[in-house]
């Protein structure tokens, strides 16, 4: 998705820049935004399968990034995505806390809720930058999907009194910055409160047959492998798009 746009503000740079070009651009544009739209849309799908997960299994971590808190309350939307219920009352920390002692290992208990209260605070905002952006970049895709309907196209610049085409050339320069936003909050809410190597409870513990810790050295390795692969799209993109202007010229 964040290849996607990233490609997609090369091109509309060069769109804007290279009148003469402006059809093809425009042809690869729709490709490349397109690619990115579907992931978008794709992932609002997979994000409410896998927060479905989450709130199954580490429930916790849900209380502690829709901002519950100790004393729990109202989710209207959550409330209907899960029970049906906009008026549903979710528990907050306390109720985890008094039933505690009704547990196996009451102080694990204890100690899961207090981790879990540790990055309440920022992950609460983490949480809604990631909804945000997301949100936003389905919002972008729904707009993309009107370009293969006249009568879409043409209500929505009646709306908003500007062509669908002007919009998706303008939203690529914003698109990648809301892509790499909602990627690298999600990672952060994903990764919050648990292991390297269990992943949304579906593997416990006791499955594990190699539970090595990830090295200060190995996640040095994945960043590097991460910006290397953007700096090097992006120089490879540069380069097609020079070099099919020099053969132009």
């Amino acid at each position: 998705m964040i290849a996607s746009f990233e490609a997609s503000a090369f091109i509309a740079l060069d769109y804007i820049r290279r009148k003469n070009e402006r059809p093809y651009r425009f042809k690869l544009l729709k490709i490349s935004y397109g690619v990115g739209a579907i992931a978008s849309i794709l992932m609002a799908f997979s994000g409410d399968f896998m927060g479905r997960i989450v709130y199954q299994y580490n429930v916790l971590k849900f209380v502690a990034f829709e901002g519950l808190r100790n004393l729990g309350g109202k989710d209207p939307v959550m409330g209907i995505l899960l029970y049906g219920d906009p008026n549903h009352i979710f528990p907050g920390f306390n109720y985890y806390l008094n039933y505690a002692s009704s547990s196996v290992d009451p102080n694990a208990v204890i100690q899961s809720v207090r981790a879990a209260e540790a990055f309440a605070g920022w992950g609460y905002y983490v949480y809604w930058s990631m909804m945000i952006s997301g949100i936003i970049l389905f919002i972008f895709s729904l707009i993309y999907l009107t370009l293969y309907s006249k009568r879409l196209s043409s209500l929505f610049q009646r709306i908003f009194r500007i062509p669908v085409e002007k919009f998706i050339v303008y939203s690529s320069f914003v698109a990648p910055l809301l892509g790499i936003v909602a990627a690298s909050a999600g990672w952060a809410v994903r990764e919050a409160g648990r292991h390297p190597w269990v992943i949304y409870g579906l593997l416990q513990y006791w499955q594990v047959i190699t539970p090595d810790t990830i090295t200060f050295a190995f996640s040095t390795l994945i960043i590097v492998v991460e910006i290397s692969i953007l700096i090097l799209g992006s120089l490879a993109i540069l380069y097609v798009m020079r070099f099919r202007r020099d053969k132009n010229e």
